[in-house]
């Protein structure tokens, strides 16, 4: 029985007690902010000693297991999640463009996400505005939709970049609405493996991203520049800048993040690790 997230964990692991079957959990991400929950430290030691197999998405998430699910470290694997990689297709993000009133010359950033308070969309909207007092051809593309979307659209129109900021709503297959972006901007509190910074980087956009969660473990030290404290709106907006100001940087770092996804976040590289897992616990 493969548990994803930890009520499910609980339950899963209630409905194995007795029986032959074997119980692996994955945890996915973290609430924020996070916090010690004292009934855990009774029943979580008990659940983990008699699970076979625990699984985190990220270093990060491992850490937040052990500090505040009171899980052995040492029991835990970490196996990032994987996908698989998204294909730009030229003319859908031409549409796109033109659909959504965007100039051909423009020079777009933008985000793919939930629009809630854990993904910290204001700072976005405040780098945005900062970067967009120097350069008249940026726009910002925001897809998705969530509980903050008004407040986020009536931060916009106060900021007055309103007029350069697009809100999509929910897209059901937004991959060509990503490769629209020049950079991709992930400005959440907290992440453990972000799917669509994955996204992202599998088709060669440059991200710029808070240094939260699993995000320093996705870019690593070589895309140190690109990562920015979660409340550091000026550190964000000059981060776009400076990718935005190098063309040749940007191609670098397409190049760069390509190669990463290839070589750690593929689907097969995962599967592949969860398939060894079940053979361990068989």
């Amino acid at each position: 029985i493969h548990c994803h997230q930890y009520t499910p964990y609980f339950y899963g692991w209630l409905a194995a007690w007795g029986t032959s079957a074997r119980v692996v959990f994955t945890e996915h991400g973290r609430f924020y902010p996070d916090r010690h929950r004292y009934k855990a430290l009774l029943i979580n030691p008990i659940m983990a000693l008699m699970t076979p197999a625990l699984v985190s998405i990220s270093e990060a998430t491992r850490e937040a297991l052990v500090r505040y699910e009171f899980m052995p470290r040492k029991k835990i694997q970490v196996i990032y999640n994987g996908i698989s990689p998204l294909h730009r297709d030229d003319r859908a993000v031409e549409q796109i463009r033109e659909s959504l009133g965007i100039p051909k010359e423009a020079f777009v950033v933008g985000t793919v996400s939930r629009l809630d308070p854990v993904k910290n969309q204001t700072l976005m909207l405040s780098a945005f505005q900062r970067f967009a007092e120097r350069n008249p051809d940026a726009w910002l593309l925001m897809v998705g939709d969530g509980p903050d979307r008004q407040k986020l659209e009536q931060l916009a129109i106060q900021l007055k970049i309103g007029d350069r900021t697009v809100f999509t709503g929910f897209v059901n297959k937004p991959a060509q609405h990503l490769a629209a972006m020049d950079i991709f901007l992930l400005s959440s509190h907290t992440e453990g493996t972000s799917m669509t910074l994955l996204e992202a980087m599998s088709m060669g956009t440059p991200p710029v991203v808070t240094s939260v969660g699993g995000n320093p473990e996705i870019l690593t030290e070589k895309l140190s520049r690109n990562m920015v404290p979660s409340d550091d709106a000026e550190a964000f907006s000059e981060a776009i800048a400076e990718l935005w100001s190098d063309e040749n940087l940007r191609s670098a770092q397409s190049t760069l993040v390509s190669d990463i996804f290839q070589k750690r976040f593929s689907n097969t590289i995962m599967v592949n690790s969860y398939m060894e897992l079940y053979k361990s616990v068989c």
